[in-house]
């Protein structure tokens, strides 16, 4: 065994010039990255999301569906449009989902 600390710090140091470089560092995805995704592609499909939303939300508003002065349904569609089109998880596009429908109808989402 390994009495001294001069042993166990040798020791460690043989066991850390074995490992791997690929190894050493892993400290898991960043925030905001889904299972089977890097940042980098989050990212870009996320853009490309937000483009998409905001041509539907041109559309629902030259439709009537949303009216050109409610800036926080606006943003509330845009939210939850970007949620359903980008990678992740089933709560965030849970969330975006109540919260269009606590703008739009507060009475059924039981806020009322």
């Amino acid at each position: 065994m390994m009495e001294t600390a001069e042993e166990r710090s040798a020791y460690g140091r043989y066991l850390a010039s074995r490992r791997k470089p690929e190894n050493i560092n892993r400290r898991g995805r960043p925030a905001g990255t889904p299972d089977g995704w890097n940042h980098s592609a989050v990212q870009v499909a996320r853009l490309a999301a937000e483009v998409e939303a905001e041509k539907l939300i041109k559309r629902l508003i030259k439709q009537g569906a949303i009216a050109a002065d409610d800036a926080k349904g606006i943003a509330a569609t845009k939210k939850a449009l970007v949620m359903v089109r980008c990678p992740g998880r089933l709560r965030d596009r849970r969330r975006a989902a109540k919260r269009l429908l606590q703008h739009y109808h507060p009475n059924i989402s039981g806020l009322l």
